[in-house]
């Protein structure tokens, strides 16, 4: 049973559904919108943040599922997946706190007799020096994600 945690607004827990039209617009527009569910959005654990200034509509999300990196069978892994901030309202910070808001989560679901637990992604190439600015660190060299594009690992030690 994941470990709950409180946010503050703007960033709260959403649905999966939620996700789905800031994941089409922003990260899979020449994709077919079933294209923007991801295996794991109903797991247990999983949780969905969104950005949303009082009731308006929602201008960020970010997922996180417990997963491990490819070729790993770390236990106490996190992957974030489906971030997105709609166009009009990048470079203001939502990213910031949604990630951050991630990394809490993931952080809290560690047990502390274990030993520190990772949060991945696999990252687009333009993102890299975000992710780099919020503590994580590049892992391996850049690969295609067909059809999106250029892609890199990335991951942060949770502690």
């Amino acid at each position: 049973m994941p470990k709950e945690i409180r946010f503050e607004a703007p960033v709260q827990p959403i649905s999966a559904d939620d996700c789905l039209d800031l994941r089409h617009r922003v990260l899979r527009p020449n994709q077919p919108l079933s294209a923007c569910r991801y295996p794991l959005d109903e797991a247990p654990g999983t949780l969905h943040l969104g950005y949303r200034e009082g009731d308006g509509p929602i201008l960020g999300i970010a997922s996180v599922f417990h997963e491990a990196p490819p070729e790993s069978s770390a236990g106490n892994a996190w992957r974030i997946r489906g971030m997105a901030v709609d166009p009009a309202y990048q470079g203001r910070g939502f990213g910031a706190l949604l990630l951050k808001g991630l990394i809490d989560y993931a952080t809290a679901q560690q047990n502390p007799d274990d030993p520190p637990g990772l949060l991945w992604c696999n990252g687009r190439t333009t993102v890299e020096p975000f992710y780099v600015a919020q503590g994580f660190s590049r892992v391996g060299d850049i690969f295609d994600l067909p059809p999106i594009g250029p892609h890199v690992v990335l991951e942060r030690v949770l502690r």
